[in-house]
């Protein structure tokens, strides 16, 4: 039987816990689904926790936990299921303790903080973002990155030799500023936009000054508390 070998990274971030685990390396035959595959490493929680939604029609409580891998809200049913909660354009907030997380139009994101009507939140997803194929006698040959991929597929090489591929899936961390309507990539521009294009040359010399990286969770949560404390 052909297999594949799939490798998952998984990025630490700000959730030690969660992500405890760097590299996950498994071996996945021909025509397997990569949800099945992952099992539990798709998860944001290890394991199902106690949650809070908050709907238009009212509050209901159940186990839940978030797939990284499809982006949707899974809780267990009454009989034990894993079921994902449909209608997700009627959540207004899930929260889990402290962990704040809304759908907008796109996904569901985690709130990070908050300034007014002004939230910093983060999607996370897993995604695939390389393959190396594996050919006759060794050979190697990477491709680009790639953006979706739910099932792999089986294919033989032209002279009948088994071609093996390694894809590398990620958890990608986005960053955005939430304005009460919709979400923006949290640039430096849009942080200007959003708190004041006057403040410009204090927001940009913020970053300069601080070495901040936008794309580094703990120097996002920063710029926002500077902007946020500045707007007050």
């Amino acid at each position: 039987m052909k297999t594949y070998l799939l490798i998952i990274t998984l990025i630490a971030a700000s959730y030690p816990a969660i992500f405890a685990q760097n590299k996950i390396t498994t071996n996945v035959h021909s025509g397997q689904d990569v949800n099945d595959v992952l099992s539990n490493s798709r998860f944001l929680f290890p394991e199902f926790q106690d949650a809070l939604v908050l709907t238009k029609k009212g509050t209901s409580k159940a186990k839940m936990n978030y797939n990284m891998l499809t982006g949707a809200m899974m809780f267990i049913g009454q009989d034990g299921d894993t079921l994902t909660l449909l209608n997700p354009d009627e959540i207004r907030t899930i929260r889990f303790g402290r962990q704040e997380f809304i759908h907008t139009a796109k996904e569901y994101v985690e709130i990070l903080a908050t300034a007014g009507v002004v939230s910093l939140a983060v999607s996370r997803r897993i995604k695939p973002t390389t393959v190396k194929q594996y050919g006759a006698y060794g050979m190697t040959t990477n491709t680009a990155a790639i953006d979706n991929l739910s099932v792999i597929t089986d294919k033989a090489s032209p002279d009948g030799l088994t071609i093996n591929k390694e894809i590398t899936y990620a958890v990608i961390q986005i960053f955005y500023l939430h304005d009460g309507k919709s979400l923006k990539p949290a640039t430096g521009k849009n942080f200007e936009k959003i708190f004041g294009k006057h403040k410009k040359e204090q927001i940009s010399a913020y970053i300069k000054e601080q070495g901040l990286n936008l794309k580094k969770e703990e120097d996002i949560i920063k710029l926002f508390n500077f902007c946020a404390k500045d707007k007050e």
